[in-house]
């Protein structure tokens, strides 16, 4: 049984090496054109271009976001130019410079939109279509002005708190007949508590201040290359010898083909 095993792979062997004979040209031809298609296909065909953007607001919830934005997504992947280019307010050459983009949300406050491209020209175009596509996400809009409106009315009410607190100080010194420690403490109190609802109204202005559309933060984007002469090459060659491997298997069956009609 081993000795037949044995046989066979050195049988096995004696064929592949009279297959390599055999079709020895046709093979080198093949995987040599398809290295110069892969050269060619280097420098003359397109250059695909990762860009990675930063688009920030304080008004983000991660989950959701993702969800929401994830439609840009899908017609991209399925090349839905059209509807791309309309969704982005861009025109449709520069939608389809477009090959693949994707959402991280794994940052707080922030969305990292990752994006191959094909052209650095329409770049600029590019990004304030993606901004401008967030900014009018009816969601993102909606949640932007709930959170303004509600620290509005909570800056109001404190002001009407300190307004009142100001009242009553002015009531308090205009009684004031004698200056006991019991008396001070009162008004120290009143000022205590000023400066506490003063301290609140800082954070929530602050808070409004920082409430903003999406924006870009890093301004000095950085293309890098999709493409490499070694693994083109390497692609191409690959391919060239497995098609021309193919092609010998091919003649060969066609040839047995033949001589067992003849036969």
């Amino acid at each position: 049984m081993t000795e037949n095993k044995e046989i066979d792979i050195i049988g096995l062997i004696a064929k592949t090496v009279l297959f390599f004979k055999r079709h020895i040209i046709s093979i080198v031809v093949i995987t040599l054109l398809s290295a110069i298609v892969g050269i060619l296909d280097f420098y003359l065909g397109k250059n695909y271009y990762k860009v990675n953007l930063i688009a920030t607001s304080p008004n983000v919830d991660r989950e959701i976001v993702y969800e929401i934005a994830s439609p840009i997504v899908y017609y991209i992947q399925n090349e839905m130019y059209d509807t791309v280019a309309q969704k982005l307010n861009v025109d449709l050459e520069v939608a389809q410079c477009i090959r693949k983009i994707e959402l991280d949300t794994s940052l707080t406050d922030a969305v990292i939109i990752s994006l191959n491209v094909n052209s650095k020209d329409n770049m600029q175009e590019l990004q304030g279509g993606l901004m401008t596509y967030f900014n009018e996400l009816p969601f993102f809009k909606s949640q932007l002005k709930i959170r303004q409106n509600e620290i509005k009315t909570y800056i109001n009410v404190l002001n009407q708190e300190i307004d009142d607190l100001n009242k009553m100080q002015e009531v308090v010194f205009d009684n004031l007949e004698d200056r006991n420690n019991s008396q001070m403490v009162s008004v120290g109190g009143l000022f205590s508590e000023m400066i506490e609802i003063y301290d609140r109204k800082v954070e929530l202005e602050k808070e409004y201040k920082s409430l903003h559309s999406f924006s870009l933060v890093n301004d000095n984007i950085i293309f890098l290359s999709q493409k490499s002469l070694k693994k083109n090459l390497i692609l191409y060659v690959f391919f060239g010898f497995f098609a021309s491997c193919l092609v010998g298997i091919g003649v060969d069956t066609v040839k047995k083909v033949r001589k067992s009609i003849k036969s």
